[in-house]
């Protein structure tokens, strides 16, 4: 009798669904990261500029450039130092909806910074 009422608690609990996501659930997969290579050529990104990408997305930037500089991602406040002839990566979680410049702090230790028209590239998010 035991073993009987044991079955009809389990089966019970397999089809109340709530409890069943409790119970029984998967582990979640991995959300996949999105990778872009962005090249700085003679302090400026070669090809596009900007890049379009949905809010909540998982992006990597592999940046390589000419000289030596460091980046900063604005809104984001990710700063990444890159050097040159090595590919750099800086990783963002799109969690603000908006358009972001990635500006210079200073190509090879100069101490200048650029905005607004002269940022080097464009990361627009969009809302899902």
């Amino acid at each position: 009798m035991k073993f009987f009422s044991l079955i009809l608690l389990t089966l019970s609990l397999t089809s109340f669904s709530p409890l069943n996501n409790l119970i029984f659930t998967k582990p979640a997969s991995a959300e996949s990261v999105k990778t872009f290579s962005v090249k700085i050529n003679k302090r400026q990104v070669v090809g596009k500029k900007k890049l379009r990408i949905s809010q909540g997305d998982q992006i990597t930037l592999l940046w390589q450039t000419d000289e030596n500089v460091e980046l900063h991602l604005h809104g984001y406040n990710i700063k990444k130092k890159i050097v040159i002839d090595k590919i750099t990566p800086m990783h963002v979680k799109a969690h603000a909806t908006g358009r972001f410049p990635v500006t210079s702090h200073g190509f090879s230790d100069e101490k200048t910074h650029t905005h607004g028209k002269g940022a080097l590239f464009y990361i627009e998010v969009h809302p899902k």
